[in-house]
């Protein structure tokens, strides 16, 4: 289900703002292509959402984020961030691929 979110999601256009580029086939497919090497129950609670040409998927669970970012023009990166109450929040950005993403959304869970 979450493949055919992605297609369809892309389809939508995102904020619809005027002039907003769609995602490219490519940029689906690269998207569709990585999510389907992370193992099924890793995956649950995704949202989506096209962003001038880009397709970003996040996972939220208490103060820690997921973002998986595919990008027209570049390889897709995935940004994690741990919010602290009172200290310095803690976050990263690296290369996207799907070991990198299952463990990512390995620890979001922990």
């Amino acid at each position: 289900m979450l493949l055919e979110a992605i297609g369809e999601t892309a389809e939508r256009n995102g904020h619809g703002d005027a002039g907003e580029p769609l995602p490219s086939h490519a940029t689906v497919n690269a998207a569709m292509n990585l999510i389907a090497e992370v193992p099924f129950r890793l995956l649950a609670d995704a949202d989506i959402s096209p962003f001038y040409g880009e397709i970003h998927l996040s996972w939220n669970v208490d103060n820690k984020q997921i973002v998986l970012m595919f990008f027209p023009n570049q390889r897709p990166l995935i940004h994690h961030y741990e919010r602290a109450v009172g200290v310095a929040s803690v976050h990263g950005i690296e290369p996207a691929s799907a070991d990198r993403l299952a463990y990512w959304l390995g620890w979001l869970r922990d």
